[in-house]
């Protein structure tokens, strides 16, 4: 139907029964013309094109039926109000109607060419959604017939899943599928795994060596990165023949160049899972760039394809170390008390940490990670092992139930105090060259500190985690003093993070540097200030470790406790054992804790077992600078770093700082997730001089914010 609306502005009523309809037998309806509102002179003037319609007229077309053909119209003289009307009359030469029904045939012309278009397009749709779904099910059905990539390793490197049905099904670091690697990420040489690292106990020459197979994670000065290095070349050394000592010298040792394909990498995980742990440390790594991460990698395949190094005599006598029936009478004791508590505790356990915990508040989260290769000792446990008369157990003999894992940290949520963790990280000296405390005396002395934190541990249920190197990493044990090939790897992994422990701004660091024990006669009589690690943990603990986390146990006097009790007496203790005001240093940079180190060695301050231990000690000391610099953020998520703040420093401790900052600014990475780190600086006597130096250390890099003097 074709309807001609009123005009919007008109105020008139609507004319009822106006509109007729005129039709002859056998013929359909023809289109009418109606007004909808208006008087009758309005159907009148559209029928017969008389000026007194309204120019504002809405008109809407209505089509009804089919359309009416012209040998089926009326004829000259029957208009709309009916048969011989004497209005009616035909429509004349430009009249409206005649504009009007000129349109309406334009519109049919147009939407019948349309219409075409509209379903031409929903058939090429249509033909590009079958190819697209041929494809999908041609890809899915080569992807099941081809091996399996496990799903680590994607977001290790950051890749694609690779394309299978190329060659090979590698995909090369830049996301591009293929066989090989491209030549940019081709050409590696590395040094010896596992050498240079010698004991850690006695630094005069005599001790027991925890690093032992420790390798240098630095890129070898004999990186190429413009050779592809071919894989298949005869006479070529093969990695195993390559790798025969952990002790060779560093620069005589050579490795195969070739990066691992996705599939070596599969395969070194399907067939050695505790190689998952290391390849997800590196992939959480943010200090790593993606060439870097493919570089440690291939580091770690190598090394698992390598034979175990050979065992020094350091740990020969290490592994052949038997306590005595009472020490291991004790440890049966602690053991079963233990695990009677962890037992009854166990229905108490925290699968997520309150949302106001301090565990939140403190950077507990960032824990997690670092819980991949080291364990947290249980502090319970060495409590009840000091009191039944054992002596610390080597990694491998530590019960399951005294180990602090990823599975277990929930019993490190219920800590009651602000700005720290319950976490207790030792720095201390190795007495004996076949085990660190062999009477149990540094024990001890650490069990009495854990004796006041445990009251703040939130209840039974929960505990204190504490690193202790002999009981956190695997120990050489056994015939030949060789760990197995997953406790390398686990060791190798823990030495990687060994340093953000220390340096973690909200974990408790004691240093044990109290006058050696005398109740036996021990190998090393060297003291804390004159071992070589001592004095690295001391420097890495003085990169952003909070005020009250510092800890020297020389300050510890506990007859003075007595009268408190509960949290009261932890507060006082702590009190006692923080590095206050001028005691404590300012961060260094890693160039000068080197040189540092080296000056002191040469002049018999210092003393290391292997002199090429300085190299190890700097590289993890490095490692653990950049890495809290750069993810400050994440251990600590109040983003601001205040461990400089109230320690009365001066000009020459600004100086110190600012190079210290200058070289975070130009190593450390910006991450857009974390965002800046600010600095608080108050409580210090710095000068105008001292002042403008860190300013203008930090003053180009986005990995910190505002200053605050």
């Amino acid at each position: 139907m074709h309807y001609i609306g009123r005009d919007r502005h008109s105020r008139q009523s609507p004319a009822k029964g106006l509109a007729t309809e005129a039709s002859r037998p056998g013929q359909e309806q023809r289109p009418r013309v109606r007004t909808a509102w208006g008087p009758p002179s309005s159907v009148r003037g559209a029928a017969t094109g008389v000026s007194n319609v309204p120019k504002q007229m809405d008109v809407r077309i209505e089509k009804s039926g089919t359309e009416v053909p012209p040998s089926q119209q009326l004829p000259p003289g029957q208009g709309r109000e009916g048969v011989g009307s004497p209005s009616a009359s035909p429509p004349r030469a430009g009249s409206r109607l005649v504009h009007m029904q000129q349109s309406q045939q334009q519109q049919r012309n147009g939407k019948s060419e349309s219409s075409n278009d509209i379903l031409r397009q929903a058939r090429d749709r249509a033909q590009r959604d079958r190819n697209r779904l041929a494809r999908e099910a041609a890809a899915e059905a080569a992807q099941r017939a081809a091996p399996r990539v496990p799903k680590i390793v994607m977001p290790v490197l950051g890749l694609h899943m690779p394309d299978t049905n190329r060659t090979g099904g590698g995909v090369t670091p830049g996301g591009r599928p293929g066989g090989a690697l491209s030549a940019k990420y081709a050409g590696i040489r590395s040094s010896g795994y596992g050498g240079g690292a010698s004991s850690r106990a006695a630094q005069s020459g005599a001790g027991s060596s925890r690093l032992t197979g420790y390798d240098s994670n630095r890129p070898p000065a004999g990186f190429n990165s413009n050779r592809v290095a071919p894989s298949n070349v005869p006479g070529r050394s093969s990695v195993a023949s390559n790798v025969t000592s952990a002790r060779l010298d560093r620069s005589a040792v050579r490795v195969s160049s070739a990066m691992p394909s996705l599939e070596e990498i599969a395969k070194a995980i399907t067939e050695r899972p505790h190689l998952t742990a290391q390849i997800v440390a590196i992939r959480d790594d943010a200090t790593l760039d993606k060439q870097r991460r493919m570089w440690e990698i291939a580091k770690i395949i190598r090394e698992a394809d390598a034979p175990p190094p050979e065992a020094t005599p350091l740990e020969i006598a290490q592994a052949k170390f038997i306590p005595t029936h009472e020490q291991k009478a004790g440890r049966r004791t602690a053991t079963v008390e233990h695990n009677a508590r962890v037992k009854a505790n166990e229905g108490k356990r925290v699968y997520m940490p309150p949302a106001q915990s301090s565990w939140v508040a403190w950077g507990g989260e960032s824990i997690d990670s670092m819980l991949d290769n080291v364990d947290l000792i249980d502090g319970r446990y060495l409590v009840s092992l000091h009191r039944h008369g054992g002596n610390l157990p080597r990694w491998q003999n530590v019960p399951d139930s005294a180990k602090i894992t990823r599975s277990t940290v929930w019993r490190l949520y219920g800590w009651e105090m602000k700005m720290s963790l319950p976490i207790l990280v030792l720095s201390y000296p190795w007495l004996d060259e076949t085990h660190p405390d062999r009477q149990g005396e540094t024990l001890a002395k650490v069990a009495e500190v854990l004796e006041y934190m445990l009251p703040c541990a939130g209840g039974d249920a929960f505990t204190v985690g504490v690193l202790w190197d002999y009981a956190s990493l695997p120990q050489p044990m056994g015939e030949g003093g060789i760990r197995n090939g997953a406790e390398l790897a686990r060791f190798r992994g823990g030495l990687r993070s060994l340093m953000t422990w220390y340096a973690h701004p909200y974990t408790h660091t004691l240093l044990v540097n109290t006058p050696l024990p005398t109740g036996a006669e021990y190998g090393n009589k060297r003291p804390y200030a004159q071992r070589g690690w001592c004095e690295i943990e001391r420097r890495a603990a003085n990169i952003a470790k909070s005020v009250t986390c510092l800890w020297d146990l020389s300050g510890f006097k506990p007859e003075q406790l007595e009268k408190f009790t509960g949290v009261r007496k932890f507060e006082v203790m702590r009190n006692q054992l923080v590095l206050g005001p001028g005691v404590r240093d300012p961060p260094l940079s890693p160039p000068v804790v080197e040189a540092e180190l080296r000056r002191r060695v040469g002049i018999g301050e210092i003393a290391f077992a292997d002199e090429r231990d300085i190299d190890l000690v700097v590289e993890m000391y490095q490692r653990g600078f950049v890495t809290v610099y750069e993810t400050y953020n994440r251990l600590d998520p109040q983003g601001c770093l205040g461990a400089y703040a109230g320690l009365a420093w001066t000009e020459a401790e600004a100086r110190m700082l600012a190079g210290a900052l200058a070289y975070a600014a130009e190593k450390c990475k910006f991450h857009k997730d974390l965002g800046p780190t600010r600095l608080s600086l108050g409580g210090n006597f710095f000068e105008d001089g001292g002042r403008k130096a860190i300013q203008q250390a930090v003053q180009f890099s986005k990995c910190f914010g505002s200053i605050l003097f």
